[in-house]
């Protein structure tokens, strides 16, 4: 009898059927999460107190602030603090229109007045904006009402998780998925617009009814129409798509201040979704449990068609296991001993994740702090979660992780505040070991499925055993022998009686020829352009190629548009590589052959570099000197957001041509930044241009809510005769020669030992996909701790320091035996850290060392030896790798080491202003002698 499973492995696992519908649930992940943790912004209590109207219309009169007439208003409960800490639900017991109140209250003295409860609502410190808790007042003696806010919701997941389950086993899960959207919809909006709170706990309550069930139904739909190896994945990225909408939640609630209106944010995607009743199809493995197999049979032949794959005649003998019990029952989640067993464990392992995970988000809300870049950096932390998921369910199984994770979460509660009731993981995890291990197990279709697991497999030859039958080995002392990707077996198969049991089959002594039709590629139906055009064994040398050739545009771009950009302007440089880069972006995805896409590549990446350092040097030039170091590490650091999304996008674009098609569509978009951003007015001055400069400046102004001073009038270009840039500026003097050369140097060393380590995650095995991923995460902590430290310590210190961290790590990483596998990977990770720190702190320490009129071009022509060092690092990489692999670390290492030194030899630039002149660069302390200029710069 043939098994759903047998006829999804001929359908497609995970074809492009599966994958479109897989991303449209993702979708779902997310709105979610605003549903499940809004209250931190919807229910969020701000700091408040007791409102008097007298000092209100006295404090409008007087002009007082808020601290002013609030110790006026209510009295002190700690009087040691300093300012002491005052009582938010009692008020003064005073008669203020009976009082003689001067606008100068300092001396003022009211120990020894009256006290009584609020009488006439409370003031808020929200900076004008609204939560339920201050429209309706829920603080002091009615706090206890924002708790039921959150109960609520979780009744209403109580309830609907027991009746969507039940309806999605019995009625589909497509029906019960699309019912729970349309409740969402409508319940959701009703909550936006209650007028009073118990309807809105009413309606929230029925909110939380459609949200779960309709989230678990879609879960259950996507694992069950993918083939077993990639449930894992599938389960995780639609899980991880709600630490998504985790990170979007505080960005939608920092901009959208009423929480009603974030209300509807929230739930409008839900109405969206019931579009989904023509992009999605019922679950096959469920309409086969309820006996409708030609329903099952037409869509698993859709999904066939899509995939562009062929169904056998196996499928006609699809039939169900379980006939006696197609219909759903409370009681078969409890009637036989494991499936009981399965139950109880999972109910409490949802109680205490629930409890656990609940608690420490709304806990951000009495923390204190910025609630948003709180909630913002607690979100960023389930990544990680994510990845480590990715990384042990397939290596270690998912019952240890799932154990341990709540032995962690346990053990850190206990630590952080020595709570009693944080057992609660501590069992959760030890009853996750009671459960089976799944890795690698089918879906179970019927109840003899979970009591007896053991099943047959189908007979058939894996691709290890048709390799194992063309391929000689290169390494026969292995277990599996290493075996050849360049020779073959020369061996006439039409000839040669060749049977289903081949495991005698001796084929030692066969001669072998190098590869004469092509080569097969273990890559899951996917093309890049490696497999397209066979750069394999001699030709693999062609693929170093690629990447060289970006790098040589690289460098000739930066000289061309970093002087482009000082000679006529920052603006029209970076629109001119946009437009240069949609168009060869575009043309590299249709190209015939491996030539012309060399000569293309090389084209694209004339203009990428260019455009991205023209819009760093417009970025610096515009903001104050305090605010550079924010915006130079926010804006590399969605370079790292980029690497983030790049395996997710290759995950579900198969072909490198459409890849290369989505990387290129946003470079067509930035083109309307003609109409959004100016031009540079430091620039403006540098060339004389002081009054389109003066009308830009009023705009910005404008829009700041400031005003300019008549001063501004008198700005002139301090070097008139050297407003020109000119290329032998950077050499002509001493302070400015040695800049230059140091920061050389430590371009071509960040873009060698990036690339390097980057481009070794490609040649160290395991999944790319997840590897990249966990890489690409490595480098979030690099921004925070840039971030974290070029305030305190300086540029300097912590810029040599992360040379020196790089090169060390990877000299002991090249000693570690590969049989200490974690050690070397942790260590790795502290050099790719150390790397990513450097190479974002060269950026703006390399703008901060020039004048303005040659700063674009210095920071170009400094940055050519970054694309040098990317043409060398391929070649470096996988030719010396093919001598010793970890030689390539010991030549990163050893450079890394030598520019971290030299640093060291490089004025600190912490506090100090943009220099204007090459006199700044050459007397520095002449600027530092003029605080005056300072100030207005």
């Amino acid at each position: 009898m043939t098994t759903f499973d047998d006829i999804l492995e001929e359908a497609g696992p995970f074809g492009r059927c599966q994958k479109r519908i897989f991303a449209l649930f993702c979708l779902v992940s997310m709105p979610w999460a605003g549903v499940y943790v809004g209250i931190v912004f919807q229910g969020f209590t701000p700091d408040h107190w007791c409102r008097d109207p007298a000092v209100v219309e006295r404090r409008q009169a007087c002009g007082w602030s808020l601290a002013d007439s609030r110790r006026l208003t209510v009295p002190p409960v700690n009087g040691s603090g300093t300012p002491p800490q005052r009582s938010s639900c009692e008020r003064y017991e005073v008669d203020w229109n009976r009082t003689a109140l001067a606008c100068d209250t300092r001396e003022l003295d009211l120990g020894t007045t009256p006290t009584t409860s609020c009488k006439d609502g409370w003031e808020y410190d929200y900076e004008g904006r609204q939560s339920f808790v201050t429209e309706f007042d829920l603080v002091c003696s009615e706090g206890w009402l924002v708790d039921m806010y959150q109960a609520s919701l979780n009744v209403g997941f109580l309830v609907g998780s027991i009746a969507i389950g039940y309806m999605a086993d019995r009625f589909g899960r497509k029906m019960s998925f699309l019912l729970s959207n349309l409740l969402n919809g409508v319940a959701g909006i009703l909550v936006a617009v209650a007028p009073n709170y118990v309807s809105l706990l009413v309606f929230r309550t029925l909110y939380g009814f459609g949200v779960k069930g309709g989230w678990v139904a879609g879960y259950v739909l996507i694992t069950e129409i993918v083939g077993v190896e990639y449930r894992r994945t599938v389960g995780v990225i639609y899980q991880m798509f709600f630490s998504v909408g985790i990170l979007l939640l505080p960005l939608l609630a920092y901009f959208i201040t009423d929480w009603r209106w974030l209300q509807v944010v929230i739930t409008a995607p839900y109405l969206l979704f019931l579009s989904y009743y023509w992009f999605i199809p019922e679950s096959p493995r469920w309409l086969l449990s309820q006996n409708k197999k030609a329903k099952a049979v037409k869509i698993t032949e859709d999904m066939a068609k899509e995939n562009k794959m062929t169904l056998s005649k196996n499928i006609e003998t699809l039939a169900d296991d379980n006939a006696d019990f197609t219909t759903a029952s409370f009681m078969d989640l409890i009637r036989t001993p494991k499936m009981r067993k399965h139950t109880l464990i999972l109910s409490y392992n949802w109680f205490t994740s629930a409890v656990v995970y609940q608690g420490l988000i709304m806990r951000l809300g009495i923390l204190g702090g910025n609630v948003y870049i709180d909630f913002l950096i607690a979100g960023l932390v389930e990544f990680p979660a994510a990845f480590l998921i990715l990384f042990t369910i397939e290596r270690v199984g998912r019952r240890l992780p799932f154990a341990t994770a709540n032995f962690v979460a346990g053990v850190s509660c206990f630590v952080t505040a020595f709570i009693p009731d944080r057992s609660l993981a501590f069992l959760a995890g030890g009853l996750v070991l009671l459960l089976p291990e799944t890795r690698g197990v089918q879906l179970p279709d019927t109840i003899d499925d979970i009591e007896f697991p053991d099943r047959r497999q189908a007979c058939g030859w894996s691709l290890a055993d048709s390799r194992r039958l063309t391929v000689p080995p290169v390494n026969g002392s292995g277990t599996p022998p290493q075996r050849s990707s360049c020779e073959r077996y020369e061996v006439d198969w039409n000839t040669t009686g060749l049977t289903c049991d081949t495991q005698e089959l001796d084929l030692r002594g066969v001669p072998v020829s190098s590869c004469k039709d092509a080569w097969e590629y273990q890559y899951e139906g996917r093309t890049s352009f490696v497999t397209e055009f066979h750069l394999v064994c001699e030709d693999g040398w062609l693929v170093d190629m690629y990447q060289a050739t970006l790098n040589v545009g690289f460098l000739a771009g930066s000289f061309a548009f970093g002087f482009f950009a000082d000679r006529f302007g920052r603006k029209i440089s970076f629109l001119a590589s946009n437009l240069l880069n949609a168009i060869a972006g575009i043309v590299l995805a249709v190209t015939p052959n491996y030539v012309s896409i060399l000569v293309v590549r090389t084209i694209f990446g004339f203009g990428v570099k260019g455009g991205w350092m023209t819009t760093y040097v417009l970025l610096t030039e515009i903001v104050g000197v305090e605010h550079r170091r924010t915006v130079g590490i926010l804006y590399q650091m969605f370079f790292s957001v980029g690497v983030l999304v790049l395996p997710l996008l290759a995950y579900f674009i198969t072909d490198w041509r459409w890849l290369q098609v989505t990387i290129s569509a946003p470079y067509v978009l930035f083109l309307c930044y003609y109409w959004f951003i100016p031009e540079s007015p430091r620039w403006l001055i540098s060339q004389n241009k002081s009054s389109k400069a003066l009308e830009i400046t009023e705009a910005m102004a404008k829009e700041n809510g400031r005003k300019l001073t008549k001063s501004f009038e008198t700005l002139t270009c301090d070097e008139s005769d050297s407003c020109s840039a000119s290329l032998l500026d950077l050499f002509k003097t001493p302070n400015m020669r040695k800049h230059t050369f140091i920061l050389m140097f430590n371009w071509f060393t960040s873009a060698v030992v990036y690339q390097g380590l980057i481009m070794r995650v490609g040649i160290t095995g395991g999944n790319v996909y997840i590897d990249f991923l966990i890489a690409g995460l490595v480098e979030f902590p690099a921004a925070f701790l840039i971030l974290f430290t070029i305030e305190r310590v300086g540029r300097r210190v912590p810029f040599a320091a992360a040379n020196i961290v790089a090169g060390a790590s990877c000299f002991v990483t090249a000693l570690i035996p590969d049989s200490m596998f974690w050690s070397k990977t942790m260590v790795a990770c502290v050099g790719r850290l150390g790397i990513t720190m450097a190479f974002e702190m060269v950026v703006f320490v390399n703008t901060e060392l020039y004048p303005t009129f040659v700063r674009n071009l210095g920071v170009s022509v400094c940055s050519t030896l970054c694309d040098v060092g990317g043409i060398v690092a391929p070649f470096l990489l996988y030719r010396l790798a093919g001598i010793w692999l970890e030689l390539p670390l010991i030549i990163f290492g050893t450079v890394a080491l030598i520019a971290g030194g030299l640093v060291l030899l490089l004025p600190e630039t912490r506090g100090v202003p943009l220099p204007e002149t090459i006199d700044d660069i050459e007397f520095p302390n002449r600027k530092k002698e003029n605080p005056l200029e300072n100030h207005n710069q």
